[in-house]
């Protein structure tokens, strides 16, 4: 480990142990799309909250009263940031919490706008309508937040892989010893 200078963490299941031989070592570690809490590292994040809650205030404004999220297993970000902006600009609207698996059920009961946690779930469920011929946005709308490289999936707030690797490298440039530092990535729609 001492050949290293720093760490970039993608993963989502890093072992506790290894990131604290890191931090024992006084490695520099970055973890990417995801906080820490058992030790002093750096994290680049992505501003879900932000995100969700300019979506969903475009979403509802427009007319959208019945609205899903496409979350991971235990993730539950995205829902409650709609939730917060459904509360805030149309209380009658709804937000569901879905998987891909339950579009045929949401469309069945009239959702009309889909909210999705990474490009590649907006592209899923794109893939999904497409396949049961329901136009986007003419019936549904779709929209997404999350890291991309290439063109959008869907309408909504990324972070292009560029500007995630210019916040990395600029983070580790000024790292402090001991002053773990949180960089909150608004994305552009």
């Amino acid at each position: 480990l001492n050949q290293f200078t720093a760490v970039v963490d993608f993963t989502s299941n890093t072992p506790d142990e290894f990131l604290r031989s890191l931090v024992v070592r006084n490695i520099p570690v970055v973890m990417v799309g995801r906080q820490n809490q058992l030790y002093s590292v750096h994290g680049v994040l992505l501003d879900t909250v932000l995100a969700a809650s300019n979506i969903g205030r475009d979403l509802l404004l427009g007319g959208h009263r019945r609205l899903a999220t496409i979350e991971g297993a235990g993730r539950t970000t995205l829902t409650q940031a709609l939730r917060a902006a459904t509360a805030r600009y149309a209380p009658d609207a709804t937000v569901d919490a879905a998987t891909i698996n339950d579009l045929p059920t949401l469309i069945d009961h009239g959702v009309t706008a889909i909210v999705c946690e990474s490009a590649g779930s907006a592209k899923a469920v794109r893939d999904a309508l497409e396949a049961r011929d329901i136009a986007v946005p003419g019936r549904i709308s779709v929209a997404a937040v999350g890291w991309t490289d290439g063109p959008a999936p869907a309408s909504g707030y990324f972070v292009k892989g560029v500007d995630l690797a210019e916040a990395i490298i600029g983070l580790l440039k000024n790292v402090q010893p001991g002053r773990p530092t949180t960089l909150w990535l608004a994305g552009e729609s």
